[in-house]
């Protein structure tokens, strides 16, 4: 068994733009059953976004007073 039987084509994947808000990605998230996006701009991956990374930058946020 290889990688590529077992993954998901890039053109069926769920994924955000660097700009996109972060209400919409998790809403994505929840939507789609997942619970990380690939951030993708013009075709290349510039990183993923879990949950987890985002409820962990909004609890930093929250602390901070922000």
């Amino acid at each position: 068994m290889t990688a590529a039987k077992a993954m998901i084509p890039a053109e069926q994947m769920k994924r955000v733009r660097p700009d996109a808000e972060l209400s919409t990605s998790l809403e994505e998230m929840d939507r789609d059953g997942v619970n990380q996006l690939p951030v993708m701009e013009d075709g290349q991956i510039q990183g993923m976004l879990s949950r987890e990374d985002v409820v962990s930058y909004l609890r930093t946020l929250h602390e901070l007073g922000v």
